[in-house]
């Protein structure tokens, strides 16, 4: 235990009375070490924001960071691209690129050329892996695949087991890519299959506004512009079903594995809910009556329970079953405000519900009523270690606030909340529009009351939160841009004293801000060699199609009590023989000070 010269000298425990020979009674050397006890307490959190991290914490905080890809290994060497997205099982990152408009010609066809419409360069689909960041292939696409992000196939319960399928949607037609075949090693393989889908029923004017996949790799569902329909293909067959006044589409899960696509649709005033087996067939349909307009909707991790909400005055959700029987419906008592997220725990034990006000409710599956209620204020509580600062300092990234902090109000366009819950349930992430800047980490557990684990208060808006796949309380938060600065994405984990922000290389005209940054499923290394694969990865963009990969290594992430703890500890009658004997302090009044509570607690 380190120690330097306090800013003021604690009243120290004199060994007798002035003038007198008499020592002081027991109890009387009980206060006296207990005022001494405060008076370090005092002194170290004083001179708490001088000091710096310990070696492992700072170890554990620091990322190594890959080269910066700018595509420089295309020519032409593309404009932009969109921001890389990573394959479930962490293989590959996809995005979509656009390459320069060739030179026209010289001579009088270059001067026709260039007078009339300008020529745009070609879009292509790259793909590159995530190991060795090695172009795998790039394949040209439509035009009006311009600035549309590639969507991988997501199914199962393991992310190892999806299959390496990707579509990206144009305005008049789906490109679909199987990647199977593909390796992970460096080099540019052949094609993989692709598919275009063409959807021509809808006519000119109703352009393709998005496409997703649907319950296998062999099904795929396209969005009309406007809500006026969807259709629903199946790649094997070359056949469609379409779905007319549909308002939103989803993926019901169930315990088998199988899922099955859910639509809502809206043909006259009243919402439906459809369930659809894989022929895109009808197996159930019921109007969600208690439902005046559907805001959102959420199914359980287990399938058995549909969670909806309306853009009603009041805070009121209704929970179906399977089949469509209304089995419960929930109304905030009060003047509460409408409802703006929901989402299920991973478990399906807890279903929280976010207001348009400052609380959040977690509710009990088993009887859907409040088990406890998340409150977000203004002014975030004092004497509490928990609530993090950041701090525009290069010495010093974050602080830890005794203090009460009040929040900088904000007035959103729309108010309300996001939710996130860590993979095994144990943590929920929020964040308030009311106040963009701050981010709230609560710690659940069943049957107790939910405690606050971390306040982190940023200098910037909080634009998403991403938990670690691999890592229950280990937290990825991307903030807003600050101009020429690209250190905006920060690192929260449960095992380190303070959050990390993580320093991404800045290079010129490449890198100098960033648009995004993801977590990589990585899975157990293949070999002893295979250190690099253990590692956790972070892939960060910038906005014009740049990336990095940073490699966290958080093997050791215990980190030894600090200075606080031991003090806490000392305080409540606990550990103060090692306390005691590990001061070293030169002050002859500090060494007196301590001298006595040794041997009270020798004796």
């Amino acid at each position: 235990m380190r120690h330097t010269t306090l800013p003021w000298k604690p009243q120290h425990v004199p060994r007798c009375y002035p003038g007198t020979q008499r020592r002081p009674l027991p109890w009387q050397r009980s206060l006296f070490i207990a005022r001494a006890a405060r008076c370090a307490a005092r002194s170290i959190k004083h001179s708490r924001a001088c000091r710096r991290l310990s070696p492992r914490s700072t170890a554990a905080a620091a990322m190594d960071f890959s080269d910066t890809i700018t595509h420089d290994d295309i020519s032409p060497r593309p404009l932009g691209a969109t921001a890389p997205v990573v394959a479930p099982s962490g293989r590959f990152l996809a995005s979509v690129a656009q390459l320069p408009a060739p030179e026209p010609p010289a001579g009088p066809a270059g001067i026709a050329a260039a007078t009339s419409k300008p020529a745009r360069g070609r879009v292509v689909l790259l793909v590159r892996s995530t190991r060795s960041l090695a172009l795998k292939f790039q394949l040209d696409l439509d035009a009006s695949c311009r600035g549309r992000p590639p969507v991988w196939y997501v199914g199962g319960q393991d992310p190892e087991d999806s299959v390496p399928r990707l579509l990206v949607a144009g305005t008049d037609a789906v490109h679909v890519f199987d990647l199977d075949e593909l390796g992970e090693e460096g080099g540019r393989d052949r094609a993989p299959g692709h598919v275009v889908v063409e959807q021509k029923n809808w006519g000119p004017n109703v352009p393709i506004e998005a496409a997703q996949w649907g319950t296998t790799p062999n099904v795929i569902v396209l969005l009309s512009a406007f809500e006026i329909a969807a259709a629903v293909w199946s790649l094997p067959t070359r056949q469609s079903v379409e779905i007319f006044n549909v308002r939103a589409l989803s993926l019901r899960p169930s315990r088998s594995g199988a899922r099955h696509l859910t639509v809502v649709t809206r043909p006259v005033s009243q919402d439906y809910m459809t369930v659809l087996d894989g022929n895109a067939q009808p197996v159930v349909s019921f109007p969600l009556r208690t439902i005046r307009d559907l805001a959102g909707h959420a199914w359980s991790p287990d399938g058995r329970w549909l969670a909806c909400y309306d853009m009603a005055l009041e805070l009121r959700v209704a929970i179906y079953t399977a089949t469509g029987t209304l089995y419960r419906t929930y109304t905030a008592p009060g003047d509460s405000l409408g409802a703006s997220a929901l989402a299920w725990s991973p478990s399906g034990n807890l279903l929280a519900v976010a207001g348009l006000g400052r609380d959040v409710l977690c509710l009990n599956t088993t009887t859907f009523r409040p088990a406890m209620v998340l409150g977000h204020r203004a002014v975030l509580a004092q004497n509490t270690d928990q609530v993090f600062v950041e701090q525009d300092s290069a010495q010093t990234r974050f602080k830890r606030a005794f203090a009460a902090v009040p929040l900088a109000a904000h007035k959103p366009d729309q108010a309300g909340f996001t939710l996130a819950f860590s993979p095994d349930g144990a943590y929920l992430a929020t964040t308030c529009r009311l106040h963009p800047t701050t981010l709230w980490i609560w710690a659940l557990e069943a049957g107790a009351v939910p405690l606050l684990a971390a306040n982190v208060v940023f200098l910037q808006p909080v634009q998403a939160v991403k938990w670690c796949p691999q890592r229950s309380a280990l937290l990825l938060a991307v903030c807003g841009q600050r101009g020429d600065r690209s250190d905006a994405v920060y690192v929260w984990n449960s095992a380190w004293r303070l959050p990390a922000r993580l320093a991404v290389p800045v290079e010129a005209g490449a890198l100098d801000s960033v648009a995004g940054a993801g977590w990589v499923h990585t899975g157990p290394p293949a070999g002893a060699d295979d250190s690099l694969e253990a590692m956790l990865r972070v892939v960060v963009s910038a906005p014009r199609g740049a990336l990095v990969v940073g490699y966290l290594d958080d093997s050791d992430e215990a980190e030894p009590v600090d200075d606080d703890e031991r003090v806490r500890r000392l305080i409540e009658g606990a550990e103060q023989r090692d306390w005691a004997d590990n001061v070293t302090q030169a002050d002859d009044d500090l060494d007196d000070t301590f001298a006595m509570a040794r041997r009270q607690v020798v004796a």
